[in-house]
Formats: C-alpha cells, structure tokens, sequence
C-alpha cells in the first residue's frame, strides 16, 4: 500500500506554462487546471512507472522476513522505518535493525537485519521516502514536461464533449523513452 504524503505544488510554473499552452489569460479557471495537470502527473507516472516530480511517499509492508521491494520510484532518499502493531500504533525501527538498498535503477528495498528485531515482533512495516525524476516542474525533463501540457490540453477541450477519445499518441510518444517495465 502506497501513501502520497505530499503533492508537488504545480500553481507556480507549472501553472503558468498549462495557461500559456491553452492560450488562457485569467485565473477563473485556475482550480480546474491544476486539478487537470495533477490528473495528467498521475497519468504520467502510470505509463512511466516513475514518479515524474519528488514527492513524499510512505509504503507499508507485510512484516516478512527477506527484502521489501518499494513501489515507488525513482527513489531519492528513503528512510524512518517504523513498526505499525495491528491496533496502528507506531515505533521507530532503529536504523541498526534493518538494511536499506538503494539500487542503481532507481528503485529501493529493505529487510530487517539478522541482529535486529524479529518479523514476528511486528505486524507491518511503514517506510517514508522521497521519490522523483525531478526536483520541480522547472527541472522535469522536456519530454515529460510536454507531454503532460499535451494531456492536460487534451483533458481540457473533452471536457465539453462527453466522446472517450483516446489519449494522443504524442503524448505517449513523448514518454515512451522513460518508461519503466517490470517483468513479472
């Protein structure tokens, strides 16, 4: 299970740049915009497999023994692993009792470490961590950056027409060469 703790603030620039693609002047419509440049983020993460701006999130795990893959990623810096009991109470794991990986392809793991705690002493696990490709929407790369306009223009002119049209292909082809695939 995937937590987001904090959403990247889109009303700067990124704002800014989704009114400058729709030619749109005024602020009315500035709610539902950043409603649709968070659906278009969304929707690029999906496709990528990344997160595409550093967000905060927290995963909890089965309290299992062996490595604890994250799901989110690219991740940037992980730690405060916490122990969470069945009735929800927390306690920090010290970092001495459990062993943190993160790997080259951006993705993170973790386990409890032969010394530390027992996975019988706990019921889940609750990890936080930092995850994205970019710092802001500033630094996103060109390709992303555009094809989230793309799609919000898109999300935007269907918004009065109420045909499922299918996501533009440059908009997928845009983020094709950042996506991620696993093999299952």
């Amino acid at each position: 299970m995937r937590i987001l703790l904090t959403a990247p603030d889109l009303s700067g620039v990124a704002l800014a740049d989704c009114k400058d693609w729709l030619a749109i002047t005024g602020s009315a419509e500035d709610g539902q915009l950043l409603a649709l440049l968070q659906a278009a983020l969304d929707y690029g993460e999906h496709f990528t497999g990344q997160c595409l701006i550093e967000t905060e999130w927290e995963e909890i795990h089965p309290a299992s023994p062996g490595w604890h893959m994250l799901a989110t990623r690219p991740v940037q810096v992980a730690d405060r692993l916490q122990s969470v009991a069945p009735d929800d109470t927390r306690s920090l794991v010290s970092a001495q009792d459990y062993e943190l990986d993160l790997l080259a392809d951006g993705s993170a793991r973790f386990r409890l470490s032969h010394s530390g705690a027992s996975p019988h002493d706990h019921d889940r696990l609750a990890i936080r961590c930092t995850a994205g490709i970019a710092a802001d929407w500033s630094a996103l790369p060109a390709a992303l950056r555009q094809g989230t306009l793309r799609l919000v223009a898109h999300l935007y002119r269907a918004r009065e027409n109420e045909l499922d049209r299918p996501i533009p292909a440059a908009v997928t082809a845009l983020w094709q060469g950042w996506r991620r695939l696993a093999l299952c």
